[in-house]
């Protein structure tokens, strides 16, 4: 299932405490992605497109390890899937600031790859992929799978490899602003 939404993804270093700002107590959907190198996710996804022009857009902000990404694009997910009556999952959110001439290429490619991974692997669960609401050639990605084999699976596949060669040419970013982990949920 194809779903227009939008993203807000903070990363801090991990404390090892639950993190949660005011404005995600009233969101639809918070993913907390508990990340193997000592950082912490947290991921709200909204059915609704934030606006463009909102004052709250700050993206890709960085003090020291901790950044945020405001977004909106696509939620591919299966269908009936409800990501809190599952856990723990595994998770991945990461950042992907691309040069700007690749830009829309690298949106459908990251679609194409998002769909694909939902439509052709079991274990993935939803796969999001967010245009920076601030700079269009900066990209969130925001992945669920049902455990980490699903991952490692993942990054085996046809569809991955193929969006992967073209998506490493276009990265001009740093690799750090990724975070992959066991996650929770609240809804």
């Amino acid at each position: 299932m194809k779903v227009q939404s939008s993203a807000r993804v903070r990363v801090k270093p991990c404390s090892g405490e639950k993190f949660q700002s005011p404005e995600e107590r009233s969101c639809s959907q918070v993913l907390y992605i508990r990340g193997e190198h000592e950082r912490c996710a947290s991921v709200e996804l909204f059915d609704t497109c934030l606006p463009a022009d909102s004052e709250t857009n700050c993206l890709g902000q960085g003090i020291g390890l901790m950044w945020q990404f405001y977004g909106s694009g696509y939620n591919f997910r299966k269908e009936g899937f409800d990501l809190s009556q599952v856990l723990p999952l595994y998770g991945v959110a990461a950042i992907w600031p691309v040069d700007p001439i690749a830009s829309d290429e690298f949106f459908q490619r990251a679609c194409l790859n998002g769909e694909n991974s939902v439509a052709l692997e079991k274990g993935c669960i939803s796969f999001g992929v967010f245009r920076s609401s601030v700079s269009r050639s900066l990209f969130g990605l925001i992945e669920v799978f049902m455990h980490r084999d699903a991952f490692e699976n993942h990054l085996s596949t046809t569809h991955f490899e193929e969006f992967i060669v073209f998506a490493r040419q276009v990265y001009v970013g740093d690799r750090a602003q990724t975070v992959k982990g066991d996650t929770e949920t609240r809804s």
